[in-house]
């Protein structure tokens, strides 16, 4: 992840230059003015959110990197083939501005790509919490059950027993001979 992020800090330059010329006109020494500030604030505004993270794995943490690659190196490409043009054809300001959204675009679909991955993690967090719940609520369901059949098994039997206290008359032991 490190080199492709060293390879989107080498890429900037081209981005930089795509976008101040679709912003502005051909003046070098503004672009260079723009290339030495904009990185410089970018990072001034953005460390206060640097933190150290836990490590963890992802599941399809292969198949996002090779996306995030594929988009990166579509990237290099199309700016090689803009520069390229650049130095070829002299560009109107309409023609600046398409490729600098078109650049725009492609950098944007490494913002869905990592949407995508965040709401598909957070629907299967969901799931498992559901599964979870249901395991939890059928525990609970079987142990009152458990309990229930317990309960039936200790108490007394709705008989009533007869106890003698004292023979009867019309027994044999109870008449006198």
């Amino acid at each position: 992840m490190m080199g492709l992020m060293k390879g989107f800090v080498g890429l900037s330059g081209a981005l930089f230059k795509q976008i101040y010329y679709a912003l502005y006109d051909d003046d070098s020494a503004s672009m260079i003015l723009l290339i030495v500030w904009l990185p410089l604030a970018l990072a001034l505004a953005f460390s206060s959110t640097v933190r150290p993270v836990k490590s963890s794995t992802h599941p399809r943490e292969r198949k996002v990197f090779v996306h995030y690659m594929c988009v990166a190196i579509a990237l290099a490409v199309f700016l090689m083939a803009l520069i390229i043009a650049h130095k070829q054809v002299q560009f109107s300001p309409t023609g600046y501005s398409a490729s600098a959204s078109a650049v725009c675009a492609i950098l944007l679909l490494l913002v869905g790509i990592a949407v995508k991955e965040e709401l598909l993690t957070r629907r299967e967090e969901k799931k498992r919490q559901n599964q979870k719940q249901a395991k939890l609520l059928a525990r609970r369901e079987e142990k009152k059950r458990q309990n229930q059949n317990q309960a039936v098994q200790l108490e007394p039997p709705n008989e009533v027993l007869m106890v003698r206290d004292s023979p009867d008359r019309d027994s044999p032991e109870g008449n006198p001979k």
